[in-house]
């Protein structure tokens, strides 16, 4: 038997040697076939692992050779049984753990379903039931790849949708169909219009021709660049032409930003008192096998792993992945009501009313032109208001709008 079950139950040593006869002690162990792992020598030293049956005969070897052997650290069955063995309730509850850990990873126990937009979870959850998808079912015995493929021929307003089980949760991903966006190819006929308000700054056509200049007020929709040329003809008439509109199109835009700051607000006063919750997690699921019966509300949490010998023997069983515990510690404190001054609460929504600004100019790809923040009392607090006008690149491609006069008289 080979593998990580078999290191596991021969147990792995970390050793010291030191002393003058540390080599020998080393070729002795060598010869005798004793595998050692990671050696590392410094100033007349020889760290090394081994196998922890192997270590009885390294002492041997050492006491022969002059020098000495010390275990740094031990791995494995043996070690745990050194530490744990005489304690048979302990021992029955670990088995106990484990084995509730396995059945309680054989459910379903969570459903999480995202895309959804036009139907709420619950009715999805619905139509999961009536394929055995419930919270509660053994995870094993469904075929996801083929209750897929059904629910999509039976739901045709599902246009994509996967299901996969990750620990003990059922991960459901759903695309809705939708209308698809008109597509232009590069070359067909269209206008170039207004994605939004503003007053035009520039216009530069490179391809059409343009509907508004310099100073125009455009609403979104509004024809900036038609695709539509007018070509007059020698005996009066005119033709037309219907070609790609293209261009530069720049436009000052006013954007407002609304926030909220409130006056009250909560200062922590720390009472010094910390009490612990010890948790046991595999993957994403956590149980709490010891909480503690206090009024957590008001508590900063911060978790970390426990780095106790039981944790870290968890960690060595072999088939048992990501399992591990947790101490979650609790700082009380008390909560004091306070509230802002009218000062302190302009500063600080102004500093958001900035920060929401240039996050919608780096995004719009705008200058800055003007700005100008008002603000006003409400019942809670402050409401600001920041009023700003940019300079930005506008347009779209859009449907041609085809002049009502372009169709041939039938006469």
């Amino acid at each position: 038997m080979r593998g990580p079950i078999h290191r596991f139950l021969k147990g792995r040593s970390r050793i010291r040697l030191t002393g003058s006869g540390v080599i020998r002690c080393l070729n002795l162990l060598l010869g005798k076939g004793v595998a050692l792992k990671d050696v590392y020598r410094e100033n007349g030293t020889i760290l090394a692992w081994m196998s922890t049956k192997d270590v009885e005969l390294a002492e041997i070897y050492a006491k022969k050779s002059g020098c000495t052997v010390e275990i740094l650290r031990e791995k494995g069955f043996p070690a745990w049984k050194k530490q744990y063995g005489n304690r048979y309730g302990f021992v029955i509850g670990l088995i106990l753990l484990v084995l509730g850990v396995f059945v309680w990873n054989s459910f379903i126990w969570g459903i999480d379903i995202q895309g959804n937009e036009t139907l709420s979870d619950l009715e999805v959850r619905s139509r999961l039931a009536e394929y055995g998808l419930t919270e509660g079912t053994w995870k094993g015995g469904h075929d996801l790849e083929g209750i897929k493929n059904q629910m999509l021929l039976e739901y045709p307003e599902w246009s994509w949708m996967s299901l996969s089980i990750e620990g003990t949760t059922l991960q459901v991903r759903l695309t809705e169909g939708t209308k698809p966006p008109a597509i232009y190819e590069e070359g067909d006929p269209r206008d170039w219009v207004a994605d939004r308000d503003g007053i035009i700054y520039s216009i530069v056509t490179t391809r059409g021709t343009p509907m508004v200049r310099a100073g125009d007020v455009v609403r979104k929709g509004d024809v900036l660049i038609s695709g539509t040329l007018e070509i007059p003809m020698e005996d009066g008439t005119t033709q037309y032409q219907f070609t790609e509109a293209a261009g530069e199109v720049y436009a000052l835009c006013t954007q407002e930003i609304t926030l909220e700051q409130e006056a009250a607000y909560i200062e922590k006063a720390y009472t010094g008192e910390m009490v612990h919750e010890l948790l046991l997690q595999w993957g994403d699921t956590q149980i709490s096998l010891y909480k503690p019966f206090r009024n957590l509300e008001y508590a900063d949490v911060i978790e970390e792993p426990l780095g106790s010998e039981f944790g870290n023997f968890l960690g060595e069983i072999p088939g048992i992945p990501s399992i591990y515990l947790i101490r979650r510690t609790y700082v009380l404190y008390e909560p004091i009501e306070k509230n802002y001054r009218e000062d302190q609460m302009k500063v600080l929504l102004g500093a958001a009313l900035q920060k929401e600004r240039d996050r919608l100019l780096e995004e719009e790809n705008g200058i800055l032109t003007e700005e100008t923040i008002d603000y006003q009392e409400t019942q809670t607090g402050i409401k600001g208001t920041l009023s700003m006008k940019m300079m930005v690149e506008m347009g779209e491609a859009g449907a041609l709008a085809l002049l009502p006069d372009t169709q041939e008289d039938e006469s």
